[in-house]
């Protein structure tokens, strides 16, 4: 008898469904899972992030309170350059009415350290290791596997891990190319309707990158770790 064709995702919604199934079947409780995350260079299908450790309770309600785009104010390598609105404005990039409502919320939130007479101006509190040590992106697709690498790349800015997750019965063309995912350290795995995951290559475990988008991902899985 001829063999089979295997069984096939009729929607990319349902792979993604699945596979959530799947992790939360499987997987160990540090990660958490927060599904279409937008990270400000892509949208990726999943965003996997570990459980902080409970000393950094404070540094988690800052990062949640936040706006987003001011959390890598918040960075040491940037918050040790403001001392003042004129550097805090230069860096912003903000007016200075606008850079006022920032101190304001810095302060708000417990981040700023005011001077003395004898040494005005001000110091922000930065955080010295995010509270999210890994971040995994995930970009599931049913066959477009050239698309969904290209996209998977651009998450490394934010992401610790970037993985293609693609339907296991239509996964044959992306296994002739697995030589372009270890290239740009994107992971590739596939998946199949039965639910059995198979990894094809392993991504890239990056270290933490001292990037803007990092810094605003760390703020949004803040707000959504304590909105949970």
């Amino acid at each position: 008898m001829p063999n089979s064709k295997p069984l096939r995702f009729r929607t990319e919604e349902s792979l993604v469904n699945d596979f959530v199934l799947f992790l939360n079947r499987t997987r160990k409780s540090k990660f958490e899972v927060l599904r279409e995350y937008e990270g400000g260079f892509g949208i990726p299908d999943l965003l996997l992030y570990s459980l902080p450790e409970k000393r950094k309770a404070k540094d988690i309600a800052s990062l949640a309170c936040i706006n987003p785009r001011l959390a890598p104010l918040l960075s040491e390598a940037t918050a040790k350059r403001i001392d003042t609105l004129a550097a805090l404005s230069q860096t912003t990039g903000a007016s200075l009415n606008s850079t006022r409502r920032i101190f304001l919320e810095l302060s708000d939130i417990g981040r700023i350290k005011k001077g003395s007479n004898a040494m005005p101006g001000f110091q922000i509190s930065p955080i010295a290791i995010p509270p999210f040590k890994q971040v995994v992106a995930i970009e599931a697709k049913l066959r477009d596997w050239r698309r969904a690498l290209v996209q998977a790349y651009r998450y490394i800015q934010f992401a610790n891990e970037s993985w293609v997750l693609i339907d296991h019965g239509t996964s044959s063309s992306a296994l002739r190319h697995k030589e372009q995912f270890q290239t740009y350290g994107v992971g590739l795995a596939s998946f199949t309707t039965g639910g059995k995951l198979f990894v094809h290559v392993p991504a890239v475990n990056r270290p933490w990158s001292n990037s803007a988008l990092a810094w605003r991902t760390q703020a949004l899985l803040a707000r959504d770790l304590v909105q949970t």
